[in-house]
C-alpha cells in the first residue's frame, strides 16, 4: 500500500536557527567531496511503523537519497547496533564500516542495508569516533556525516560533548542528523547539539495517532491546526524556527487526505511510493 506525505511550507522570516529538511535535500553537487552515511541499527529499529520495520523504513529513504548524490561524491556506509544483542559485553563497541567510500557505491550500500538486521545497543559517539579518526582519515576537502537514528546515545557517552572538542580541532568535518521518529526531549536535545556544532542540520520525523476508538470525532484536525498555530507562533517570537511541515498517511486514507487538504496541505514531489504536498504561496 502506497503512503502519502504531506508538506506545509512555512512562509514567514527568513532567519533560521537551525534548518528542518527533507531527503530530497541531501543532493551533494560538488565533485570531491566524502559522505558517509552513519545508520542506526540497534534493537529499536526493529519496530513496526505503520506495517514496516523502522530499519525498512529508513532503507527505502535512502534507496531515495542514493541517486541524488552526484556521481563525483565518494559514499560510503558505517552501521552500529547490529552485531551483538543488547546485553553482550562489547555492545558499546558494535560499530563497523560496511562500505568504504568510494565512487558508484548506492548498490553496495542498499545491499548491505538488506542483509543488516537491527540488534543492540545506540553507540552513537564510538562511531562518530570511528568515522572521523578511521573512515574519512586521509582525505582532503570537506567531509560529511549522515547520521540517521531512531534515538539518543546510551552507550554513557555523549555525542554533543563529542562534536564540541571535535570542531576545536577539525574544520573539515560536518554531520547532520536524520532523527527518525525520536520523541525523548532529551534525545532531540542531543542530537540536535551534535549537527549544530558542526555546523549540520538535523530533521526529525515523528509518528503522530489517535487511537482508534477516538477517531472520528475531529480530534485529528483540532491537534493538527494547534499544533500548526503554535510552531508559527514560535517561529514568529524567534523562540524555535521551522521551513516546513510533513504529515504522512496511507493512500486509502480519504478521510485523512480530504482533512490535509482542507487545512492547506498540497501535493509537491514524488518520496519513496509517496507524494509530498506544499501549502501555495
Amino acid at each position: 500500500m502506497k503512503k502519502i506525505w504531506f508538506l506545509l511550507l512555512l512562509i514567514i522570516i527568513p532567519v533560521f536557527a537551525y534548518e528542518v529538511y527533507t531527503p530530497s535535500d541531501y543532493s551533494y553537487k560538488d565533485n570531491g567531496d566524502k559522505l558517509l552515511f552513519v545508520v542506526d541499527y540497534s534493537n529499536s529499529m526493529g519496530e513496526f511503523l505503520e506495517h514496516k520495520t523502522k530499519a525498512n523504513q529508513v532503507k527505502e529513504m535512502m534507496n531515495y537519497i542514493l541517486p541524488q548524490i552526484s556521481s563525483g561524491t565518494k559514499v560510503g556506509l558505517r552501521v552500529y547496533g547490529h552485531t551483538c544483542n543488547l546485553f553482550a559485553y562489547n555492545a558499546c563497541r558494535s560499530s563497523e564500516l560496511v562500505v568504504p567510500l568510494g565512487f558508484s557505491s548506492s548498490s553496495s550500500i542498499l545491499s548491505e542495508m538488506s542483509r543488516l538486521r537491527p540488534r543492540g545497543m545506540t553507540p552513537i559517539t564510538y562511531s562518530l569516533k570511528q568515522a572521523v579518526n578511521k573512515d574519512l582519515d586521509g582525505y582532503d576537502g570537506v567531509k560529511h556525516i549522515i547520521l540517521l537514528t531512531d534515538g539518543g546515545e546510551n552507550c554513557d557517552e555523549s555525542p554533543c560533548d563529542y562534536s564540541i572538542e571535535l570542531v576545536k580541532t577539525r574544520k573539515d568535518i560536518k554531520i547532520d542528523v536524520i532523527a527518525f521518529n525520536v520523541h525523548d526531549e532529551d534525545d532531540l536535545a542531543q542530537l540536535q547539539c551534535t549537527a549544530n556544532v558542526t555546523g549540520g542540520k538535523i530533521a526529525n520525523i515523528p509518528l503522530v495517532a489517535i487511537e482508534k476508538e477516538h477517531r472520528g470525532h475531529g480530534f485529528s484536525e483540532h491537534l493538527l491546526n494547534r499544533a500548526i498555530k503554535t510552531i508559527v507562533d514560535w517561529t514568529k517570537l524567534g523562540k524555535r524556527v521551522f521551513s516546513e511541515i510533513n504529515v504522512t498517511t496511507e493512500t486509502n486514507n480519504y478521510k485523512a487526505l480530504k482533512m490535509y487538504r482542507r487545512i492547506g496541505f498540497r501535493e509537491d514531489y514524488c518520496y519513496p511510493q509517496a507524494y509530498l504536498l506544499q501549502k501555495k504561496k
